[in-house]
């Protein structure tokens, strides 16, 4: 798992030589893992961690847990 740091660099170092391959080489990470990265940068602004849409969803609303 790279860190929000290790993401940054990649994606920027994408963008200056626009060579997927050779920013994959360097950061030692798959060539369709520079551009997932490009891709979620252009679509969510950000390229950190996103935890919070993991895992499983609760059934119950917390209205009805606070009752």
């Amino acid at each position: 798992m790279l860190h929000s740091k290790a993401r940054k660099l990649m994606v920027e170092a994408y963008e200056r030589t626009h060579n997927a391959k050779e920013v994959a080489e360097c950061y030692s990470v798959d060539e369709s893992t520079v551009y997932r990265l490009k891709r979620q940068k252009k679509a969510i602004g950000s390229v950190e961690l996103r935890t919070n849409s993991c895992g499983r969803k609760p059934s119950l609303s917390e209205d009805i847990c606070q009752q």
